[in-house]
């Protein structure tokens, strides 16, 4: 059974004086809290995949089902931070 960690043990994490650690935590860290990121990011690799390949049909029709995965992605995070923020004022 896992154990979330605690806010305590989070903040020591994030606190590394390790340049690397801080540099890879800070680009990890908007993806880890937000699904529509991680869509985005997924239609992003399946692109790049695509395009590797590049030989036949399937790689067109996953190509363009990668784009639309990261416009979805991008388009609900502008969205979700859109209405959160307006919601503040």
């Amino acid at each position: 059974m896992s154990v979330d960690a605690t806010d305590e043990q989070r903040s020591n994490q994030s606190n590394s004086t390790s340049p690397t650690s801080s540099f890879g935590l800070g680009l990890a860290e908007p993806l880890r809290g937000s699904r529509s990121l991680q869509v985005a990011l997924i239609g992003l690799v399946v692109t790049v995949v695509a395009a590797i390949v590049n030989t036949g049909v399937w790689p067109a029709i996953i190509g363009v089902w990668g784009i639309g995965l990261i416009l979805i992605g991008v388009i609900s995070h502008l969205a979700i931070r859109y209405s959160r923020r307006s919601s503040r004022d």
